[in-house]
């Protein structure tokens, strides 16, 4: 196309494109020899199939490795395109010389001086294999400015990319049957083919040749994984100057001293571990300073006994990291969860079996939000008056593992100070506190059941010895302590106090009302059962209601009363420890404990057995680490404190016994 001299001087040049078909390939190697670029292609077939495609947007393959026929090809993908494909032609340097800026001629050698870098290349023209580089390439185009020709080639109209990943590479070189396949069918000659015969042999059961699949991975795409640092996570100088992360949230260690139920010795004191008092904030050490007087008034509690005494939300929240300072917890056993002052072990003082725990798993019911209300309204036994000035969100989560709510003893603001609040205290009086699932035997004031637990004239407290001292002689006991279920108690007095107990905390949680005079004349005949029996036999004679008797005697037996005791009688039976106790015949004490609940009347009932077997608790077995404080730790995380949420998974494993019945 020709145009006018004036405007050919005012406009770039004009091109013709002639009507020729091009395809580009966007080869993911670097080729250095066509010959073999074009062999990753399929060869001349695989060309063809790219310059006449079935439709558009077939695609094509790429052998990596295209002397192996077993490898897996890529696939590409046929982008549409709009380009035009140039020819450039620019003047080839001889290599002569002359002085820059001089009319002398040329001198020198007739090669390509430009390239000494890969050597000198000869006066005809390059061949694919020895084209230019890029460097060679640019610095003709700048010697030759206004001296080159563009000639337009064709129109890119497709152009295929492999975006994919290639398949992992699996070596079939030492598989004689690939060999022999490779050999005889892939060059897909006849005489060859007839060549190739399967083993037809059986049991073959050394050097079997396994065939790897045609494809080992599915995907092409490779997976996002969006990795990125945990916001959390900051970085901060370390003592010696170096740079460290530190987790800002990160959950502080708490040191409690977490003891089983068999431990030779109780703790005397803190762990190594733990700060130094006087290092501590000023909240913490008054929060410390409360619990050492509480301690000084009776040497066990509950700790949410504890934070009843505690009067501001600071002291609260500091109740976690305080009490490593003043005493122990049991992790099983009859104190389970139990915080003991430092020093005393209630396995050797029959007095302490008033600070034994009961633990029961309250479920979801009808009535939790109005007894939500009540604990937030009412005055009575159970909960503190509510401040005019006070304002409580209540939030309720109901799943089978707890429910989240208002603790009656936080909810009051950090400015004020209020006496303390009796939720720990179970009266078996409608509404039943919900900010906890565990109570000791002596803050149980219910008529029945302090009847029951509370000895007729209780021994007072024994002065607490220093460490060093010795340890004064337990008073005598009926029978010797059972550490790992009924303790102090007989197992029979231990299951009818706690299945009492489950039917009263139930009926509440149904109705939110105070159990009637009718229940509680059904627990009467479960009071008139033995302290303790020994063999199953012996349970299912002696724990049994006489119905012809108790109507004799004008009392009422129901089939609450019946299952009632059904209940007492699987408690019994099902006690932890109980079937190696009946095999031993006694209990190996502890610190001169002496025998166990397996010395009852009836082991001789069930053989007589001397089996050497170890008792292994299911909360042990799972490896609980320092953090762990029990059941009412849980209730910690609801006010906020962070702790581990695994803290009280054993308290559903011994519920699974205590609450079968419920």
């Amino acid at each position: 196309m020709s145009q006018p001299d004036r405007a050919r001087d005012r406009t770039a040049p004009w091109y013709s494109i002639p009507a020729r078909e091009i395809v580009t390939v966007e080869h993911p190697c670097v080729v250095q020899n066509i010959d073999k670029g074009i062999q990753t292609l399929d060869g001349n077939g695989g060309i063809s199939r790219l310059l006449n495609p079935p439709r558009q947007d077939a695609s094509i393959n790429l052998f990596l490795c295209p002397e192996d026929g077993m490898s897996r090809p890529l696939s590409s993908t046929c982008n549409p395109a709009n380009n035009i494909l140039l020819k450039i032609t620019v003047p080839r340097r001889t290599g002569r010389k002359r002085k820059r800026g001089s009319n002398e001629p040329f001198t020198g050698n007739d090669h390509d001086a430009s390239e000494g870098d890969c050597g000198s290349i000869s006066s005809s023209p390059p061949s694919p294999s020895r084209a230019l580089s890029a460097r060679a390439l640019l610095r003709r185009l700048q010697d030759s400015v206004g001296k080159y020709k563009v000639e337009a080639v064709g129109r890119i109209e497709r152009m295929h990319v492999f975006r994919g990943m290639p398949d992992f590479v699996f070596s079939t070189t030492s598989s004689p049957f690939m060999t022999k396949f490779r050999e005889k069918v892939l060059p897909f000659r006849y005489d060859k083919l007839k060549e190739f015969q399967f083993d037809m042999s059986k049991g073959s059961t050394t050097n079997v040749d396994i065939i790897p699949p045609p494809a080992l991975s599915r995907g092409d795409v490779p997976f996002n994984y969006l990795y990125r640092q945990n916001p959390t996570v900051k970085q901060s100088i370390g003592p010696s100057g170096e740079i460290t992360t530190t987790n800002t949230q990160q959950i502080v260690k708490v040191l409690t001293h977490l003891v089983a139920c068999d431990v030779p010795s109780v703790p005397t004191g803190p762990s190594e571990n733990c700060p130094p008092i006087h290092t501590l904030d000023q909240t913490l050490q008054e929060t410390i300073s409360i619990l050492q007087s509480l301690f000084e008034t009776r040497v066990a509690w509950t700790r949410r006994g504890l934070r009843n005494h505690l009067a501001t939300n600071e002291q609260k929240y500091a109740l976690r990291l305080a009490v490593p300072y003043v005493g122990y917890i049991f992790r099983s056993g009859p104190w389970r969860d139990a915080i003991v002052k430092f020093g005393h072990d209630p396995r050797l003082d029959p007095s302490s079996c008033v600070y034994q725990t009961f633990m029961f798993r309250t479920l979801p019911s009808s009535i939790t939000e109005q007894l939500d209300n009540d604990n937030g309204n009412d005055n009575n036994n159970n909960t503190a008056p509510t401040p005019t000035n006070q304002t409580t969100t209540i939030t309720t989560s109901i799943s089978n593992r707890r429910q989240t709510r208002p603790r009656l003893s936080s909810a009051v603001p950090a400015v004020e100070t209020t006496p303390p609040t009796p939720s720990h205290i179970f009266t078996g009086q409608a509404p039943l506190p919900r900010d906890g699932k565990m109570w000791m035997i002596c803050d149980i004031t219910d008529p029945i059941l302090a009847r029951l637990l509370n000895p007729p004239t209780p021994p007072p407290p024994p002065a607490e010895p220093s460490p060093s001292a010795e340890p004064t002689s337990p008073a005598p006991a009926p029978w010797p302590c059972d550490i790992l279920s009924s303790g102090w108690y007989g197992n029979v007095t231990l299951a009818v106090a706690k299945t009492i107990m489950r039917a009263k905390i139930q009926h509440m949680l149904e109705t939110g009302t105070t159990p009637p005079a009718a229940m509680e004349a059904d627990f009467a005949p479960l009071l008139a059962f033995p302290a303790r029996v020994g063999g199953d036999a012996e349970v299912g004679r002696r724990c049994a209601v006489d119905a012809a008797a108790a109507a004799e005697a004008g009392q009422r037996v129901s089939a609450r009363c019946m299952s009632l005791a059904a209940e007492v009688r699987a408690m019994v039976r099902g006690a932890p420890g109980r079937k190696v106790f009946l095999d031993r015949g006694r209990m190996g004490g502890v610190g001169g404990c002496g025998g166990g609940p397996g010395g009852r009347d009836g082991g001789a009932e069930e053989g007589g057995r001397n089996q050497a077997k170890k008792v292994k608790w299911d909360d042990e077995a799972a490896g609980r680490g320092e953090d762990e404080e029990g059941e009412e730790d849980e209730d910690e995380e609801e006010e906020g404190q962070g702790e581990d949420e695994e803290e009280g998974e054993g308290e559903e494993e011994e519920d699974d016994v205590e609450m079968s019945g419920m």
